[in-house]
């Protein structure tokens, strides 16, 4: 039963961080701040994920129903980064190489 409020908090979180990037999209902030924000929610959300899982003993769908809402916010970010290098006129690809 814990974990279940765990994944339900966990699901509510993951939806305000993808109202958090649609907001950011609306106002065309598309700044490098912005994105280390992002970024470190979105790291945060996997390390929360990971620590409910390891304390998940009688699994269910509530893991795999997470897992894929954390997909949809690590898909969301990545867009996000991907307008902000364009917004700052740098090519990632070429960034990498740097």
């Amino acid at each position: 039963m814990d974990r279940a409020r765990e994944y339900e908090e966990f699901q509510d979180r993951c939806t305000a961080f993808l109202g958090e990037i649609a907001k950011e999209r609306k106002l065309k902030k598309f700044t490098f701040a912005e994105l280390e924000e992002i970024e470190d929610d979105f790291t945060k959300l996997s390390t929360w994920l990971q620590k409910i899982a390891a304390r998940d003993f009688f699994p269910n769908d509530d893991k795999p129903k997470a897992v894929k809402v954390l997909m949809r916010c690590d898909a969301a970010r990545a867009t996000f980064a991907a307008t902000v290098y364009t917004a700052e006129g740098i090519d990632r690809e070429e960034s990498k190489g740097s």
